[in-house]
């Protein structure tokens, strides 16, 4: 018959043999033919028995040979041996804790020390293989064994939603759907699992952020009493990263670092999973709000997990009540004011727009479980709703002056400002937990705002001359007087910061957009100061002490600060600006700019006048690098407010 020369017969008993060192069974029946030939019945010719056979090697068609039975019980043994192995030292660590001879770092040393070896994992892989090919294959088609998955996930898990019940105004990506994910990652992977903080230490993070940091952005973890450490570990241990990380940053731990690098690592872990919650949402925004460097990262990360999620399709139920909702709603909206913070401020179209959610902000006020902390939220929605409008209208284009046509928009924004001060200045009682901030939060917010629209009147390269050419006398009045606006919004926000000690104790706690947009403040007044007083209302013996005075206050809020707060940073940089223009004027004035000078005027890339100081400088003056990414990125900090060529 023909293939019967493919497999040697061999006594039934034989086939039953068992090895006296109580090993696998004794299997003698070899497989010598390949699987497309076993399928044809026909004989399989093997140079050297080893594959491919004469005939897939001339069809071109993959030749594999099932593994013997042998081969297989073999491998079966081998890991029942190890498994044993590896179970009793289990048993044996955890006895030793149990009598307290060790505490969970060492049993988790001891535990790691057991890692699969080379030999043992090629072992596994076999059994794979060998499982995958007990069923027989076309000619035409191998099957590969589905690779080992990371949350249980693939780049195409994708299913098709067939439900008739549609209409045929649903959206095309409706009909679909990504696959199930599994089951929750388990609170074993966070940080204090692993063994890089203690349990107390994390708990005195958590509360350190929840009893005060919180409570600056309106309260990103939200209102539950639930929101307890114990609840954050069974949820996210994303978020516990991120909770414990802008904790340690607050109180100048040194857990600091090694917490900061879990949670970095843990945010690399999740960019293209699919198994996220809100909570992880949570834990992104929390990191992008303290921790400059990777902020934009972050937000980025937040604004896909939330749309994935469909946060901002959760607005509609809220406002009938449905708690859930209502919850998604409100940490959408906060994802909307993170992504703000560091779009704008960047010269980068924000990643989220202006949708019906935001459109209709106000209704949130009316739902049934909405609180005084919804209130600070949609005030700040509503203003940088006003700001994005700007972006839109005048674009990104800071060479670009204003044009006649875009005047009277500008004028809207600016009065849109003056109506929401108005409106919420008053509206906000002191909180127990920050003070007056609520109420001083809408002012100091309000001219940081004020700052960033009366800017635009610095931006093209033109110079007055020119336009006073092509604009009419109007409108260069009219710039000159949005100009002068900016020169009073940073001054007041200066005079502020001098003036009030509660509000300088709160830098040492709001999110890093307040720090930047202080910096910013401290920047354009020197720059304008020292070159525009001719016709920028600005009094320049006055702006110098102002400064100085506000670098003074922030100076004692960073001494007792993490050295690697961004605001810490930053002081050192303006106090190094500050010295440089001092010393500048030592050596003799700067020539002054007259209404009718054109090209006598330098750059604001002057190194008396610019942040990005060169490293060397930098290194002289602070003795490490000093991080001036606010004025390398800021796009409005230094192009927009470029006063070069101004009028």
């Amino acid at each position: 018959m023909p293939g019967s020369g493919t497999i040697d017969p061999v006594p039934a008993a034989a086939g039953q043999a068992q090895d006296a060192t109580n090993g696998p069974p004794t299997i003698t029946r070899k497989i010598t033919a390949c699987v497309a030939c076993r399928k044809q019945k026909i004989k399989c010719h093997m140079k050297d028995a080893q594959p491919p056979c004469t005939r897939c090697k001339k069809r071109g068609l993959p030749c594999t040979v099932n593994r013997s039975l042998q081969m297989l019980l073999e491998n079966d043994n081998v890991w029942k041996g190890k498994m044993e192995r590896r179970i009793d030292r289990i048993e044996a660590v955890l006895r030793a804790g149990a009598a307290g001879d060790g505490n969970t770092a060492e049993i988790l040393r001891l535990l790691d020390g057991d890692q699969d070896s080379a030999d043992d994992t090629t072992m596994v892989a076999d059994v794979g293989d060998d499982t995958t090919m007990m069923s027989e294959e076309p000619e035409n088609h191998r099957v590969q064994p589905e690779p080992l998955k990371e949350n249980g996930h693939t780049g195409n898990n994708w299913s098709i939603v067939m439900d008739l019940d549609s209409g045929p105004g649903s959206l095309p990506g409706f009909y679909i759907s990504q696959g199930e994910s599994q089951a929750r990652r388990a609170s074993c992977n966070d940080i204090i699992s692993r063994g890089i903080i203690t349990l107390e230490a994390a708990q005195s993070y958590f509360d350190a952020y929840q009893t005060r940091l919180d409570h600056f952005p309106y309260r990103i973890l939200g209102d539950m009493e639930a929101r307890t450490l114990e609840y954050a570990r069974s949820s996210s241990p994303l978020l516990v990263a991120a909770v414990s990380t802008v904790g340690a940053l607050h109180l100048a731990s040194p857990d600091y670092q090694s917490c900061c690098a879990a949670f970095l690592s843990q945010c690399a872990s999740q960019t293209f999973s699919k198994d996220v919650n809100i909570d992880d949402i949570r834990a992104l925004c929390i990191g992008a709000f303290w921790l400059g460097e990777v902020a934009w990262t972050l937000v980025g990360t937040a604004v896909r997990m939330a749309t994935e999620l469909q946060l901002h399709k959760s607005f509609f139920k809220a406002l009938h009540g449905d708690k859930k909702a209502y919850r998604n709603a409100r940490l959408y909206y906060l994802v909307y004011i993170c992504d703000h913070h560091f779009s704008i401020p960047f010269g980068r179209p924000p990643l989220t727009r202006q949708c019906e959610a935001i459109r209709s902000v106000r209704k949130f006020l009316d739902c049934p479980h909405s609180t005084d902390y919804d209130g600070r939220l949609v005030s700040h929605v509503l203003r940088w709703s006003v700001l994005s409008d700007a972006v839109d209208s005048f674009g990104v284009d800071v060479n670009r002056p204003l044009s006649d046509a875009d005047l009277p928009a500008l004028r809207r924004y600016n009065i849109s400002m003056d109506t929401l001060r108005a409106e919420w200045m008053e509206r906000f009682a002191p909180s127990p937990h920050i003070g007056n901030y609520p109420r001083k939060g809408v002012v100091l917010q309000y001219h940081f705002s004020k700052l960033y629209l009366c800017s635009h009147a610095f931006r093209g390269s033109a110079t007055r001359a020119a336009r006073t050419q092509t604009q009419s006398p109007e409108v260069t009045m009219e710039l000159d007087e949005i100009a002068n606006g900016a020169v009073r919004a940073a001054m007041s926000i200066l005079r502020s910061v001098n003036a009030d000690e509660e509000l300088q104790s709160f830098f040492d706690g709001l999110p890093i957009y307040f720090g930047t947009m202080l910096a910013f403040s401290i920047v354009f007044l020197l720059k304008v100061s020292s070159k525009y007083s001719s016709f920028i209302q600005v009094n320049s013996s006055e702006i110098l002490p102002l400064i100085e005075d506000t670098l003074t206050a922030l100076e004692k809020v960073t001494s007792k600060m993490h050295r690697r707060h961004l605001l810490v940073s930053m002081t050192k940089g303006m106090r190094g600006l500050v010295q440089k223009v001092k010393n500048q004027e030592a050596l003799g004035p700067l020539p002054a700019a007259g209404i009718n000078s054109s090209n006598t005027q330098p750059s604001l890339q002057d190194p008396t006048l610019s942040m990005a100081a060169d490293s060397s400088d930098v290194m002289g003056m602070f003795g490490e690098p000093a991080n001036n990414f606010f004025m390398g990125t800021y796009d409005f900090l230094v192009d927009q407010a470029d006063l070069s060529e101004f009028m």
